[in-house]
């Protein structure tokens, strides 16, 4: 599987953080329903999703951080 993540542009005013991604298989097809976690290093703190139909995510009102990313077939982390 593969993971691609997106982070939007940071504003000085802004305190949370948005990650959007898509997940595809390894022939580039869209993972529809797979789980994405994605754990902030700093606390712990799990935040869960799933893919839409279009194999996309987004997780919104993240505290801006180190995060690790998981997708339910892809280990070790993906770090940003």
């Amino acid at each position: 599987m593969l993971l691609l993540i997106s982070l939007p542009m940071a504003f000085a005013q802004s305190t949370n953080a948005t990650v959007t991604g898509i997940v595809k298989d390894p022939n580039g097809n869209d993972v529809v329903g797979a789980g994405v976690e994605l754990i902030d290093t700093a606390t712990g703190v799990a935040t869960m999703t799933k893919t839409n139909n279009d194999g996309l995510f987004r997780i919104t009102g993240l505290l801006p951080g180190p995060y690790n990313v998981y997708s339910t077939s892809i280990r070790p982390p993906v770090s940003f």
